[in-house]
Formats: structure tokens, C-alpha cells, sequence
């Protein structure tokens, strides 16, 4: 069973005048809601900001009471963890855990391209390097004649269509340059 959407019934504007009055209507009720995300978000920054500081205290504290909890812990890893046996200790406000992070691989941003260059300098460590391929839909472009009649499934190209967009003007109506 589908549900049933009300619509609003819209009139056409029926002169040019009308357009005009109804564009600076639109530039009206658009500076009306700058307004008031203007007025709203005025109010929010000293809320986030005054939250943000307690925050702040608050996990300073945190971090205090973990490296405390952690340097106790590590002192005493073998009577917590049954002599190594397990990787945790269930204490009775809370559970530890050690936990070894899964490998990972970093390169530097100031010297990837110089990483890759030597992997593909050598024939053993081509293989370590991805290639992505994508579709050039700028070359596409620029040879519209070659995909206009679907040569190739999936590739259409899209020719300029028209939007209609209003954009009111943020000046003072009647207001004189």
C-alpha cells in the first residue's frame, strides 16, 4: 500500500513584474536564514567552546590515570595475567588488555615517489607496486565522436543539460549602485 503525498498547490507567475517580486522574496528569505544560522552558530561557540575546555580537563585526567594504571600493570603483567598465560586481567571496576597491533607499512609522503621508483628499478619488487586504473573521462571527452553510438557498453556521454537555477541578488532592494 503506497502513501499518499500532499503537494502544495503552486501558481504560475503571471507577469514579468511578479517573477522579479518573487526572486526578491527568495533573496529575502535567504538572507533571513543567514541570519539566523548566523545568530545561531553566535550562540553555539561559547557553549562548544566552555564544553571543549571541560573536555579537555576531563581527558587530561584520563590520560593521567591510564599511564598510571598502565605502569602498575606492566609491573605486574605476570601475577595479572596468570604468568603470561592470558593477555588481559579482569579486575573488578575493569578489564586490561595487551594487545599487539596488527603489521602495518608506512612511507614517507616527502619520498614515496622515490620508494616507488626503486621498487620498479628492481625486478624482484615490481610486484609491490599497484597500479590503479581508472577511466580517462577527460581523454573521453575530448573524442566524443568515438562513444557516441554506444561502441563501448556502459559509456554514455551526457551532453550539456540545462539546469535553471535563480539566484537573488544580496543587494538592498531599490538600492541604487
Amino acid at each position: 500500500m503506497s502513501k499518499k503525498i500532499k503537494t502544495q498547490a503552486i501558481m504560475s507567475a503571471q507577469s514579468r513584474a511578479e517573477v522579479v517580486d518573487n526572486i526578491a522574496q527568495m533573496g529575502a528569505l535567504q538572507r533571513e536564514i543567514l541570519r539566523l544560522n548566523a545568530e545561531l552558530n553566535d550562540q553555539i561557540t561559547p557553549l562548544k567552546q566552555a564544553c571543549d575546555e571541560k573536555v579537555a580537563k576531563l581527558q587530561s585526567q584520563i590520560n593521567v590515570l591510564s599511564e598510571s594504571c598502565h605502569i602498575w600493570c606492566e609491573a605486574n603483567r605476570a601475577e595479572l595475567t596468570d604468568n603470561h598465560r592470558v593477555k588481559f586481567a579482569d579486575l573488578s571496576t575493569g578489564v586490561v588488555k595487551w594487545r599487539i597491533k596488527n603489521p602495518s607499512v608506512s612511507i614517507s609522503q616527502k619520498n614515496g615517489a622515490e620508494v616507488i621508483d626503486r621498487l620498479l628499478q628492481n625486478p624482484n619488487y615490481k610486484r609491490f607496486v599497484r597500479e590503479k586504473l581508472e577511466v580517462n573521462r577527460e581523454l573521453i571527452l575530448q573524442y566524443p565522436e568515438m562513444f557516441e553510438d554506444n561502441q563501448i557498453l556502459g559509456i554514455k556521454i551526457k551532453r550539456g543539460e540545462e539546469d535553471f537555477v535563480i539566484e537573488p541578488n544580496f543587494d538592498e532592494v531599490g538600492a541604487k549602485a
